[in-house]
């Protein structure tokens, strides 16, 4: 068959219209925006549940006394964080200045109330969480007092091979985060301040390589799931 210039220029010109057609092309999505990690924890017996917000937007609802949190993924800039009675407009705490929150940040918020006594109140903790990794072998641990009614104690976790972690701490008080050697069974004591008289007496398990806020919580006194305890939290 013979093919002129004619009709060689519009079979080429047809080729092209039919590559161009049948070409896809992947929408490309949009990079996520920079974000930082919020998590909430209830140490308020005496609060049905708690809801938390950032900047007047919700982040969690319905948590509940001694939960398991979770973190939260919200944008980073200056936050005001709240904590409110569950299902209400009841403020328990506000962040008493605006967070600059950093990408990667993560922070715990804790949920407080004067449980035990005649009178209540609400109060709140907003802690910044430690992102480093331990040594080798190693756990980092901080501790919280967050039992109104057990007044001034010190706490004193006794690892093998190493001299005991002992801090003093107050209601709201807070520590910084100590190294120690990871172990299935860490003895912890507390003891009330002054006097020297053990309240509490457990262990706690740490993983090598993870971060661990351990809060002292519930009610000097009371029974049951609201009796004065530990719980050690992880944070990785």
């Amino acid at each position: 068959m013979k093919i002129t210039l004619r009709s060689f220029l519009g079979l080429l010109t047809l080729s092209l219209f039919v590559s161009a057609c049948s070409t896809t092309t992947t929408p490309t999505e949009p990079p996520k925006p920079d974000t930082a990690q919020v998590r909430v924890y209830s140490a308020a017996p005496d609060v049905t549940s708690v809801d938390a917000f950032a900047n007047n937007t919700s982040v969690v609802s319905g948590v509940t006394f001694d939960n398991e949190p979770a973190y939260s993924e919200i944008a980073v800039g200056n936050t005001t964080f709240n904590l409110r009675i569950g299902g209400t407009s009841v403020n328990m705490f506000t962040s008493p200045a605006p967070v600059n929150l950093q990408k990667g940040q993560r922070v715990t918020l804790v949920a407080l109330d004067s449980a035990g006594t005649a009178s209540i109140f609400y109060a709140g903790l907003s802690l910044p969480d430690t992102t480093a990794t331990p040594a080798s072998g190693q756990a980092f641990v901080r501790f919280v007092h967050a039992a109104y009614n057990a007044g001034a104690v010190s706490v004193s976790a006794a690892p093998v091979g190493i001299a005991p972690v002992t801090v003093s701490a107050k209601f709201k008080d807070f520590t910084g985060y100590y190294a120690i050697p990871a172990a299935s069974a860490v003895p912890l004591t507390v003891q009330q301040q002054p006097g020297g008289v053990t309240v509490l007496s457990t262990s706690l398990t740490l993983q090598a390589g993870k971060n661990y806020t351990v809060f002292i919580k519930g009610v000097a006194g009371a029974a049951g799931g609201t009796a004065l305890g530990v719980k050690a939290i992880a944070e990785n």
